[in-house]
């Protein structure tokens, strides 16, 4: 490997391949050129992408891929990532563990940061990636909910509005013969939209490396562009963590959620109203409900 630049950040060395790449930029092909351009634009994402999706994002073939990696004498693109890997988690400055402290009563001291993260939220999502993920899941055989330990209540909520609006529902919690049995005819018609933050689950990426072998399309909703998530997802979305205390913040993981489902409810209106009504004769027959003057249908 090139004798890369050198930077400090947060008192770690670090080798700045971004600095690697404007150094030989002069010298490469208009392709090699266009690929490298990308990276360097774009190299908080370019970190987490594979091979093929590389590629394609910055409109080259894989072999272009390989070959800038050996313009920057390296290997191959294994070495290429790991270093926009390294760069990355040096660098990039994100709000994951941003302590909010103020002097004000609890309630509006949660209520002030978790509004904070929703207008960041709103700000930062991509309109068009947002009608992508809601395309994806609605042309999908099965959803497969992803959601385990810490993250399982908004997968959970996820899943259970989702099944109010289509069939094809799946909640996938912990590795067990329950996910085994659901990956067995998992494949490129499915789709999998998995919550995992802060700390990152590893069932939660064993359940997706699964269904990534499988050819299910990913959606993730994480909390930082170095989330593991993001090289084994098709879509990813960043949703800011602010923090109190060491309880997590979910208002802007929930407001996404319900949001998506409102979007796929309103993707096929019809059967979203079929689904519901038959719905609320199970809540009937079952007498689920104390209150049964609302109608679910009607809303």
């Amino acid at each position: 490997m090139c004798p890369a630049a050198i930077l400090q950040a947060g008192g770690i060395i670090v080798s700045n391949v971004i600095e690697d790449l404007k150094k030989i930029y002069d010298t490469l092909t208009p392709t090699l050129g266009r690929l490298a351009s990308y990276i360097i634009d774009n190299h908080k994402t370019a970190a987490f992408l594979n091979s093929m999706t590389l590629a394609k994002s910055s409109r080259v073939s894989e072999a272009t891929v390989t070959r800038l990696a050996h313009a920057l004498q390296m290997k191959g693109f294994s070495e290429l990532k790991q270093a926009l890997q390294e760069y990355a988690k040096n660098i990039i400055s994100l709000p994951r563990y941003n302590f909010v402290q103020n002097n004000k009563h609890i309630l509006n001291k949660v209520a002030t940061m978790e509004k904070s993260i929703i207008d960041e939220l709103v700000a930062t999502i991509s309109e068009e990636d947002f009608s992508e993920a809601a395309d994806i899941l609605h042309k999908a055989r099965t959803i497969f909910v992803v959601g385990t330990h810490y993250n399982y209540v908004p997968a959970a909520y996820a899943a259970y509005f989702l099944r109010s609006v289509r069939p094809g529902v799946d909640l996938l919690g912990s590795v067990d013969v329950g996910t085994f049995s659901a990956s067995l005819d998992a494949g490129p018609r499915d789709a999998a939209l998995a919550v995992s933050t802060a700390r990152y689950p590893n069932d939660t990426l064993k359940i997706l490396r699964t269904m990534a072998e499988k050819g299910v399309r990913i959606i993730s909703l994480t909390d930082s562009q170095v989330s593991p998530l993001i090289a084994i997802s098709d879509l990813s979305f960043i949703v800011p963590m602010k923090y109190i205390s060491h309880i997590d913040p979910y208002a802007g993981v929930m407001v996404f959620l319900h949001s998506l489902v409102n979007e796929l409810h309103g993707r096929d209106p019809a059967r979203s109203r079929e689904v519901l009504a038959s719905y609320e004769d199970f809540i009937g027959e079952n007498n689920i409900n104390a209150d049964k003057s609302k109608s679910l249908v009607d809303i």
